[in-house]
């Protein structure tokens, strides 16, 4: 039996042009790395999926208009919408939070370079439906980690 308790590390790297980012659980002195996408339950990963890439559209929607100082009739939505698309096979773009997601987007992927990157946050309250809460599942050990440094 472990006596050791399971430890979530995100890692990130984030220049101008590129994000990378990778999750691991530490547990037993053994370094495992892990899809962001293991904290929904695999039944429901293509649904989870779907909502992400419409809650991002509508806030990239939002966040582009407020930075560009437009109405969002003005918005290239084709470009955001082509931004937010096929995200399944971009993993390296998440980072699993204590209380959120977080979706990066870098430079020239939703609107123009010059409007730099912009990262969508999706609190966890909005992904509930799709979060596997089983008790060996990564979403619980990521919980019982930050826990531990709450209280």
């Amino acid at each position: 039996q472990s006596t050791e308790k399971a430890a979530w590390m995100p890692y990130t790297r984030f220049d101008n042009n590129s994000f990378y980012s990778r999750h691991y659980i530490i547990k037993d002195s053994k370094v495992s790395q892990i899809s962001p996408f293991q904290i929904f339950s695999s039944d429901l990963l293509y649904e989870a999926i779907t909502f992400i890439e419409d809650y991002c559209y509508q806030d990239l929607k939002k966040q582009i208009s407020f930075r560009m100082n437009m109405l969002d009739d003005d918005l290239d939505n084709d470009w955001i919408k082509s931004g937010c698309s096929e995200l399944i096979e971009q993993d390296e773009i998440f980072i699993v939070k204590s209380n959120s997601l977080d979706v990066y987007f870098k430079p020239y992927s939703v609107t123009a370079y010059a409007f730099g990157d912009f990262i969508v946050s999706i609190p966890f309250y909005e992904l509930n439906k799709w979060l596997n809460k089983g008790e060996n599942s990564c979403y619980t050990k990521l919980h019982d980690f930050d826990s531990e440094f709450e209280g």
